[in-house]
């Protein structure tokens, strides 16, 4: 049985006296890759905000492998890794000056050692990751010149310096070509295997279908039940779900 790393308990967040987040509860497991769906102001990125503890929730409860984001925050933000909106990096860096830095900041120690052919001293982990995003070709180069695909690739990097146990990912195909779209098609499935558990929305629900194991879909701050019927796909059920709900409130 997988291990559960994520765990939301009721949670809730008002903000200026509106509800944006209503009691939303959902567990996330080991080598899993969940969508998060919704219409604009559903509350998905209020949700993950609170989950990375960029915010707090009014109330309920997030734990990272067990550990509570309140009470034992360190250790579990030590072991959550993510992008909320879009990446943010230092555009007069290289990708891998950006790495590095953000490395430094959030890990106590690095496995560093020397490269037999330069003689200089190497982060051993950061290389692994730029061969695992496939960004050796322009890691060098500075981040202003990157373009939209290739800075969502520095981004989860980035988010990976910790090597997190969760993953979370508001948005990452916005703007991307096709070409972006497939690449990230690719990778995130690959960090599943690698055991990582990954929380990840978009509005584009054709790929949220092809690399999702399962959705939670977002209504006005409350999750509603997206299972599809036979021979739907995850856009039916997504459109017959907004209609019936319409439907109820009437």
């Amino acid at each position: 049985m997988a291990e559960v790393f994520l765990e939301v308990k009721n949670l809730t967040k008002t903000i200026k006296g509106k509800p944006i987040v209503n009691g939303i509860s959902f567990n996330l497991e080991e080598g899993k890759v969940v969508g998060f769906i919704g219409p604009n102001g559903a509350g998905k990125t209020t949700t993950m905000r609170m989950i990375m503890h960029l915010i707090k929730a009014d109330s309920g409860s997030v734990s990272i492998c067990g550990y509570d984001i309140n009470k034992d925050t360190k250790k579990a933000t030590s072991l959550i890794g993510g992008i909320i909106e879009s990446p943010c990096f230092y555009k007069d860096y290289t990708g891998r000056q950006n790495l590095e830095m953000f490395r430094s900041l959030c890990c106590d120690k690095s496995n560093r050692q020397v490269d037999e052919k330069t003689g200089e001293e190497i982060d051993t982990y950061i290389e692994e990751i730029i061969d695992f995003l496939d960004m050796r070709s322009y890691i060098d180069d500075k981040a202003k010149t990157y373009s939209l695909g290739m800075k969502q690739r520095l981004g989860i990097g980035m988010s990976l310096m910790n090597d997190p146990k969760v993953l979370i990912l508001d948005e990452p195909l916005n703007g991307l070509d096709p070409i972006g779209i497939n690449e990230l098609h690719k990778i995130i499935p690959k960090l599943a295997k690698k055991g990582k558990a990954i929380l990840v929305s978009s509005h584009i629900l054709k790929e949220v279908e092809s690399i999702c194991d399962e959705c939670i879909m977002l209504l006005d701050g409350r999750s509603v039940d997206i299972k599809s019927k036979e021979g739907e796909t995850l856009e039916q059920a997504f459109f017959r779900v907004l209609k019936e709900q319409e439907e109820t409130n009437v």
